[in-house]
């Protein structure tokens, strides 16, 4: 498992008001808002893969600037993107 998943995982359930659940399986972790899913983690290969709804004008921007980051594996590929935790995506990008 990436330390850099870890940490995103550690921030994510910091924050106020947001849960972790796995309704898809133990394998995916989703996150709430409120009840609402705004992104989930899970691991492929030892590879954390999360996915993020975003403005579709900065996900099309995301996705021109970096490689890790791709249209919403499973999801509408119009308002989620997915990052790859390769190691490759910088902090900020993220965060």
């Amino acid at each position: 498992m990436s330390f850099f998943a870890d940490d995103v995982r550690t921030m994510m359930l910091s924050k106020k008001e947001v849960t972790g659940e796995t309704p898809f399986g133990p394998e995916v972790l989703v996150y709430k808002v409120c009840g609402k899913m705004f992104a989930t983690l899970g691991f492929e290969d030892e590879t954390g893969r999360m996915n993020l709804k975003c403005d579709l004008e900065r996900a099309l921007e995301f996705r021109d600037e970096h490689e890790a980051i791709i249209s919403g594996y499973h999801m509408n590929k119009k308002h989620r993107n997915t990052l790859v935790f390769d190691k490759s995506l910088p902090a900020s990008s993220v965060i």
